[in-house]
């Protein structure tokens, strides 16, 4: 459900993503389209300065045939010899039709320019003004962006913050659960040691018990036999042979008595000691099997928590870089072009501009932008290959977890198996047999969770920094730092002793049965 959440939202951010990229798009159409609009105008403009040298010369030739006839010269400006000659009356003007025609022409065609001239003029001071609009509402619009993202990056801090503290609880929290786990094994293993030596002195007590009352039976059993030829020999004087052949059987019966007694003192030894062996085995396999529950219980929900802390965290990051992404692609992008264009705007209005320089700036302007979006983008490829290679880390531990219990769960159903068929009197030797793959079969997963890394290893020196960090002990900073243990693994060898202990108890009272078949 997470990842299926993380996907949506990053489907979201993309379609966000596109909707600003068609809008840099459009942005840099409107672009293109106000610098053809100002290379007409420039066209325009220079069309117009021609016609302006044109209406000088004529002015010029027209006030100097006005000084001829008025006999004096001076040095005016063109608005002022505009002036004079329009000032002047039509009498002093006379020409044949042709030229009267051709001058009033000329007048009307000098003012339809003029006419022109205005109209441009007018429509350059409208898009002067319309341009300082669009820069002043773009700098608005800046501005309130800008305070978004000082409030987004102060939100993503908080929460980076509050995840850390989280992440630190969690990580102590988990190493407790751990300590007090192993402490836990530590004493069950004592306590079965102790157990056992105090099977064994009671065994040897026994066996002392047993050999003392051996020895006082064969001295009772002499006793037997010295009374017993005694009374033969007090019936032999007495001349009674019948007695006598009598006696003579007496030893016999003795020995098989006292044999006899021995073998039932002897089974009845053997059974209680069986007895009291079979009730040790089952306390002890059910509180072996108790805690291997227990740890079982403990580790998923470590495990879940684990996963769902680094779940939250990937989506924190991915968040907090879509959210990195947008804002340098809206500040570089567009904010950049838009104001790059506002400002030659502003200089294409100047008649400086007009005369001199070509579009070089633009296409300065344009490679900068494309190298800083060609940046971003490389960065961004760089942050999505990290969490790439942290979610196959997470997934790999997830099924290592899987395995590693399946395959725990197989060899727990068939040591329970060769308990039933031990209950059920099946033949040893199969049992055995048995015992032994399973025990085969724990010491090769043994050492093949001894031997399997994880895939963060592979990643860059950050990343595999702060995955070994949601491990680290807080309380142990003796401990070298470059000798961290995965969970999984640790978890794995404890289930995997515990059940090699459990094989290893079930094949000695195998063998006890084996070695005294009387049971």
């Amino acid at each position: 459900m997470e990842s299926e959440k993380a996907k949506e939202h990053e489907e979201a951010m993309l379609q966000k993503l596109t909707h600003l990229e068609n809008r840099v798009e459009e942005l840099h159409s409107a672009c293109l389209d106000e610098q053809t609009l100002n290379s007409t105008l420039q066209l325009e403009l220079m069309q117009i300065k021609e016609h302006n040298e044109y209406f000088e010369k004529v002015v010029d030739k027209f006030f100097e045939i006005h000084e001829k006839n008025a006999g004096f010269s001076a040095d005016n400006t063109w608005k002022e010899k505009c002036l004079c000659l329009l000032n002047d009356s039509s009498d002093k003007w006379t020409f044949n039709d042709d030229s009267e025609s051709f001058s009033l022409k000329y007048i009307a065609s000098l003012e339809e320019e003029l006419g022109k001239l205005r109209n441009s003029v007018d429509k350059l001071q409208s898009n002067i003004r319309m341009g300082l609009d669009i820069e002043r509402h773009l700098k608005i619009k800046v501005q309130s962006l800008e305070r978004a993202q000082i409030a987004l990056d102060d939100m993503i801090q908080n929460g980076l913050s509050s995840l850390r503290d989280f992440q630190k609880q969690q990580r102590m929290e988990i190493t407790k659960i751990l300590e007090g786990e192993t402490l836990q094994l530590k004493t069950i293993l004592l306590d079965i040691q102790n157990k056992f030596s105090q099977i064994h002195m009671e065994r040897e007590l026994k066996l002392e018990a047993l050999q003392s009352e051996k020895v006082s039976e064969d001295t009772e059993c002499r006793d037997v036999h010295i009374t017993n030829d005694l009374d033969s020999g007090v019936l032999a004087e007495k001349n009674d042979p019948p007695v006598a052949s009598s006696t003579n059987k007496i030893p016999d019966a003795s020995d098989a008595l006292s044999q006899a007694l021995q073998e039932k003192v002897a089974a009845l030894l053997l059974l209680s000691q069986q007895e009291e062996r079979h009730l040790f085995e089952g306390d002890v396999n059910k509180a072996l099997l108790k805690k291997v529950e227990e740890l079982q219980r403990n580790l998923s929900q470590v495990t879940n928590e684990k996963v769902n802390a680094l779940m939250e965290l990937a989506q924190l990051k991915r968040e907090y870089q879509l959210l990195q992404e947008n804002s340098i692609i809206s500040e570089k992008g567009t904010v950049a072009h838009e104001q790059g264009t506002l400002k030659n705007l502003l200089k294409r209005t100047y008649l400086k501009h007009w005369v001199g320089k070509g579009s070089s700036e633009h296409e300065n302007e344009f490679h900068q932008g494309t190298t800083e979006s060609s940046s971003v983008n490389r960065k961004i490829s760089m942050d999505l290959a990290r969490l790439k290679i942290e979610n196959a880390a997470l997934q790999e531990s997830l099924a290592n977890m899987e395995r590693l219990t399946s395959s725990i769960r197989k060899l727990h159903v068939s040591l329970l198996k060769a308990k039933d068929d031990v209950k059920s009197g099946s033949p040893v030797e199969n049992i055995i047999k048995t015992l032994e793959s399973v025990l085969v079969e724990a010491n090769n997963m043994k050492t093949a969770i001894g031997s399997s890394l994880p895939v963060s290893w592979s990643a860059d020196v950050d990343a595999s920094i702060i995955y070994a960090n949601l491990y680290e002990p807080t309380g142990s900073p003796e401990t070298p730092k470059n000798n961290k243990a995965d969970p999984v693994s640790v978890a794995g060898f404890e289930m995997v002793e515990l059940l090699i202990l459990a094989v290893l108890l079930q094949k000695e009272t195998l063998m006890g049965i084996s070695e005294n078949p009387h049971i």
